[in-house]
């Protein structure tokens, strides 16, 4: 009784998983199962990815990178959150954060594969990189001078060239300044508050 509710709590955690889980053969890489996360994310139907090799799935584009994973798992025994580029049934590219164990099932080593797409995460931490990029560049080349500053304790966070240059304080001395140390009257400021 306890292995048969044992057996079908795993069997709920890997069919309804969020991630993309797979098992495949170690020797060959065919698929003896997938959840239906496996299916949504590279586009396949159950049918078409059961007893069916990874390479013939277009799953590794290349045996040498196969190679490369199985040599590498067979090390460790385990590999955690590898960032990967996967290709989904239609040919789409998506990035992956891949982990992977090695089971032995009927005496026989398989791999059991998680996949979580990261695509559109990895997206929206390139655009925050080129919006801090186009921010810096912007603060760093205003004729203007502009100080950031905490409202509540008014220590100074950060300053512009421009501040540098009108008060004659490097940026390491500036932030360990309030702004008052600058100028005792708040009308010498135009002041707009950011909220982060």
């Amino acid at each position: 009784e306890a292995l048969r509710v044992s057996e079908e709590k795993l069997s709920k955690a890997f069919g309804f998983s969020p991630s993309a889980i797979s098992i495949t053969r170690m020797t060959d890489g065919t698929f003896l199962d997938v959840n239906e996360s496996f299916l949504l994310l590279y586009g396949f139907s159950r049918e078409e990815i059961i007893n069916i090799s990874a390479l013939d799935a277009g799953i590794w584009p290349h045996v040498s990178e196969r190679e490369k994973f199985v040599s590498a798992l067979s090390r460790k025994g385990f590999l955690r959150d590898r960032d990967v580029t996967i290709t989904t049934h239609n040919g789409e590219k998506r990035l992956a954060s891949m982990s992977a164990a090695l089971i032995d099932i009927g005496g026989e080593k398989h791999i059991l594969t998680v996949l979580n797409d990261i695509t559109e995460r990895k997206a929206v931490e390139q655009s925050l990189r080129e919006s801090e990029e186009k921010y810096r560049l912007l603060f760093s080349s205003v004729s203007d001078a502009i100080v950031i500053f905490y409202v509540n304790t008014l220590e100074i966070i950060d300053a512009n060239s421009s501040v540098v240059g009108m008060y004659g304080y490097t940026i390491d001395e500036l932030r360990i300044m309030k702004i008052t140390d600058l100028s005792e009257s708040p009308d010498d400021f135009h002041v707009e508050v950011i909220r982060q």
